[in-house]
């Protein structure tokens, strides 16, 4: 098979075979695409309900909470009049709430009044205050509601719900209660706010969710197993008011999707749980939410077969014509170009492929002559830029403590620190430094990439943090002033873990706040280390309004304490197994009665060890304090 004409021949069959098998795949593809856009129609339309519930709830539980100021206010003021005022104002028409009120303990707003309230509701436009609360026809101190919420407060600044339940004394409509508790100055619990939250409207929007025709939806109280509304054709009778237990297909160990098969039909599960622990499920048939896509994707295949099947007819009359020629024309051009003939020039008049390939070899041999010049010329320049991250990576070592033990003059700790960068310069960094005369710093982070830019991130981050610990602020304000700052104009998506502890050197009393990093390990007076219990907390630079929670310890003379990053843990060896948290705890209790320098030295011995060579991804750093009492 010599002769372009047969190879020609041979590469469009090879193209008809290549694209039909590509077809099949791209269809393939295709419709997993779509099952997957209308599974995420259906999960957009279950989440923007859940939504649009979780905004009322939200709306509810602050209205209480507000009130129950006001309720707190009548009750040091006794002014009628304002509190009415206020209360009125949150059942104006469009309100979330249908009505409310302010309640109080027996005696506490008159010691000859057992009952003392206001109650508003919106009747037909016009808001109104109902004295009829206040009498002893209607003891709201014995009533469910007011029972419920009393004992689910858990103090000032805190809501509670009632199950859901039919008024049968005022409205007559299915609905919820949510209540905030009003307290003395002393935290004694005098009365509560309440809101009262009509669900019918609600339950019926959310029944007529329905992505298909055969699609079905439940809401439902999954604390109580109340059901709210339910579209299920299949379920016999009105299924409101009954419990989730005669729902066959429910399972409240569910996630928020699932396949599930119920009566003889497969369908996609939705389920949303709203912030007050009710919960919206809709159930979509498989078969018909794929039904249009399925047909769609046959009308296209038979398509595109027939169209490719054109085009490669095309194409082998279009080559052979056109392509013979031209290729033995450069196929002679080539050799003669090939036996170092650059000066050789190549003169093909078309305007396709073939043409621009002629140019392309006359501008190869114009651009091989140039190449050795240019050589000198790239070469100097990989010189400068090989010396520029020399200097960044001594810049980088230079903002980082290097000399130790850092305090000699000190008698009360020690401390030693090691960085590895994966590249010439890090995102690791680790600092430490007296904020007074008795309190020192102790950080540790970790950038969430490599190199250069994650070098000029770690410097922003560290300087951050220590010009706010100097202060004198507590470590969980520094970490959330830092996460601010660097939050702002972060325009390259770069974050920061880190881990930062203030220790007392008079008490050993330990401050500490995290920030999505590994747990540090401690050591109790020569006992072996263990991790460090952490507080849950978010990255720095990740999302502006981060609030952090610290946490103490005391250490006791001897402890040590034992931080670094994740590059310790994630150092793979050849085969590509990590280091692991077990090796570094054998590791440092092996070693945990050496000097804190030894300790270091041991740990990356042995890291090393492990590695045995193999590619370091990520940098690895560590800091080791040994706490000797004042």
């Amino acid at each position: 098979m010599k002769s372009v004409r047969s190879k020609v021949l041979v590469v469009v069959i090879l193209m008809v075979m290549g694209l039909g098998a590509a077809i099949l795949l791209i269809s393939r593809g295709i419709y997993e695409q779509y099952k997957e856009l209308k599974i995420s129609q259906c999960r957009s339309l279950v989440d923007l309900a859940g939504e649009r519930v979780n905004k009322d709830i939200r709306q509810l539980e602050e209205n209480a909470k507000t009130l129950a100021q006001v309720g707190y206010l009548y009750y040091k003021g006794k002014d009628a009049a304002s509190a009415q005022r206020v209360l009125k104002s949150y059942y104006q028409p469009g309100a979330v709430a249908i009505g409310g009120g302010i309640w109080f303990e027996p005696h506490k707003i008159d010691p000859a009044k057992k009952r003392a309230c206001f109650y508003a509701f919106n009747e037909n436009g016009t808001v109104k205050i109902d004295p009829g609360f206040e009498t002893e026809k209607y003891d709201y101190l014995s009533q469910n509601w007011y029972v419920t919420i009393q004992r689910a407060l858990k103090g000032p600044g805190t809501v509670a719900w009632t199950t859901p339940y039919f008024d049968e004394q005022g409205t007559l409509t299915l609905m919820t209660t949510i209540g905030a508790g009003v307290y003395d100055e002393q935290g004694n619990f005098v009365g509560m706010s309440t809101m009262d939250w009509a669900l019918d409207a609600i339950a019926e929007s959310i029944a007529q969710i329905k992505p298909t025709v055969g699609s079905f939806a439940l809401f439902a109280d999954q604390s109580s197993g109340f059901i709210l509304a339910l579209s299920d054709k299949n379920f016999t009778g009105d299924a409101r008011g009954k419990s989730l237990k005669d729902v066959a297909w429910f399972d409240t160990a569910r996630g928020s999707e699932a396949l599930i098969h119920y009566a003889g039909t497969d369908y996609f599960s939705f389920k949303r749980t709203l912030d007050n622990a009710m919960t919206i499920v809709v159930n979509v048939p498989r078969a018909e939410l794929f039904a249009d896509i399925e047909e769609s994707l046959r009308h296209t295949l038979v398509a595109l077969a027939l169209a490719c099947l054109v085009m490669m007819l095309a194409t082998f009359f279009l080559l052979n014509k056109l392509v013979n020629r031209p290729i033995a024309y450069l196929s002679q051009k080539a050799a003669r170009l090939g036996e170092g003939d650059f000066d050789t020039e190549i003169r093909l008049d078309t305007r396709d492929e073939l043409g621009s390939l002629a140019q392309c070899l006359n501008q190869m041999a114009r651009d091989i002559k140039e190449h050795v010049a240019n050589l000198k010329n790239i070469t100097a320049q990989k010189e400068r830029i090989a010396t520029e991250l020399g200097v960044a990576q001594k810049i980088q070592a230079s903002i980082l403590p290097s000399i130790f033990p850092p305090y000699p003059q000190r008698a009360e700790f020690n401390i030693y620190a090691t960085m590895q960068p994966a590249k010439e310069v890090g995102g690791d960094f680790f600092d430490f430094f007296l904020i007074d005369e008795n309190r020192l710093a102790l950080v540790i982070a970790d950038v969430s990439d490599k190199g250069v830019p994650a070098a000029l991130f770690m410097m922003i981050a560290k300087t951050l943090i220590k010009n706010f610990a100097m202060l004198g602020l507590d470590v969980c304000e520094v970490f959330e002033r830092a996460n601010r700052q660097l939050c702002e104009n972060n325009k390259v998506d770069m974050f920061v873990t880190a881990f930062m502890g203030v220790l007392d050197v008079r008490d050993g009393k330990f401050s500490y706040v995290n920030a999505g990093h590994n747990p540090p390990c401690l050591s109790r007076a020569g006992k072996p280390f263990e991790e460090l219990s952490l507080p849950a907390g978010f990255v720095l630079g990740g999302m502006e309004q981060t609030r952090y929670v610290c946490k103490e310890t005391t250490l006791e003379i001897g402890d040590r304490l034992f931080l670094f990053t994740d590059g310790v843990t994630e150092a793979f060896d050849s085969a590509g197994e990590p280091y692991g948290e077990d090796r570094l705890m054998a590791a440092l209790n092996a070693h945990r009665s050496e000097d804190i320098r030894l300790l270091l030295d041991d740990v990356n011995r042995s890291v090393r060890a492990f590695t045995a060579g193999a590619y370091q991804s990520d940098d690895i750093t560590m800091l080791g304090m040994v706490y000797y009492g004042p």
